[in-house]
């Protein structure tokens, strides 16, 4: 009896280890799949860490153009970075200014190289300052970032009133400055006006309402200068548009012809 029950239990212990052998080896199979997959991401890992050890001297990228320097770097399997944009006119849109790090420095597979790039300055348009007091003249100017240039001239206008500007409205900024007349009925300056082309007789009209005795002179030397409705002004002196003082003016010159 007792050599039974022996015998029983040891075939209950074999039954029961191959059956936790053929349980262990169907969730081993079940798992199978893993190993490949880890055995990749080990790999690509370790590939990783050695191709990222690797290091390449940063090429010279100053002067190029964005597109250019974004060949030149992935040529060296770097990448492009723009830093900042700094405004300049002379230089193409684009145009690489500095970049950090600098060339001939090394550095490893896939970072990148940040670069400052040039622009062009947006444009801006002239506000109407014609008509305009010179208290609002200033407030257009300082919402577009503008300098207005301010010169007084007699005028019959209200004092404080722009009478010109140049550019004109509407017209393209250049420098951020705008040239504002503004009206001032006891200013002795006078904006100089164009005469050329004009008939002498008329000029010299224009002149005697400031009571200024212009000096002329013929194209031609030792030509009479009596009859003056024959001639035409080809230059003058002051030039057109000049700001002159009439209380202090010495010298006024035409050239006809």
């Amino acid at each position: 009896m007792c050599i039974f029950v022996c015998t029983t239990e040891s075939g209950l212990l074999i039954a029961f280890d191959l059956f936790f052998i053929q349980v262990l080896f169907v969730k081993i199979n079940s798992f199978l799949w893993i190993f490949p997959f880890l055995f990749f991401i080990v790999g690509y890992t370790t590939l990783s860490l050695l191709r990222g050890k690797q290091q390449i001297s940063v090429p010279v990228l100053i002067g190029q153009t964005v597109g250019n320097a974004t060949i030149i770097l992935a040529e060296q399997h770097l990448n492009f970075r723009v830093l900042a944009q700094k405004e300049d006119n002379d230089l193409a849109q684009g145009t690489i200014l500095s970049q950090i790090p600098a060339a001939g420095q090394f550095m490893r597979l896939n970072q990148a190289v940040f670069c400052v790039i040039s622009k062009k300055t947006a444009a801006v348009l002239a506000p109407i300052c014609v008509g305009a007091t010179l208290s609002d003249v200033q407030n257009h100017c300082s919402r577009l970032n503008i300098i207005p240039q301010i010169f007084y001239v007699p005028s019959s206008l209200p004092g404080n009133t722009c009478i010109a500007q140049s550019p004109q409205a509407g017209e393209i900024i250049n420098n951020k400055s705008i040239t504002v007349y503004v009206a001032n009925p006891g200013s002795s300056l006078v904006v100089v006006p164009s005469f050329i082309g004009s008939s002498l007789d008329s000029s010299l009209g224009t002149l005697e309402l400031y009571q200024i005795k212009p000096l002329i002179i013929h194209a031609k030397k030792n030509t009479s200068l009596e009859a003056n409705k024959n001639y035409t002004v080809a230059e003058q002196k002051p030039l057109a548009g000049s700001i002159i003082d009439i209380n202090s003016l010495h010298t006024f010159q035409f050239l006809v012809e």
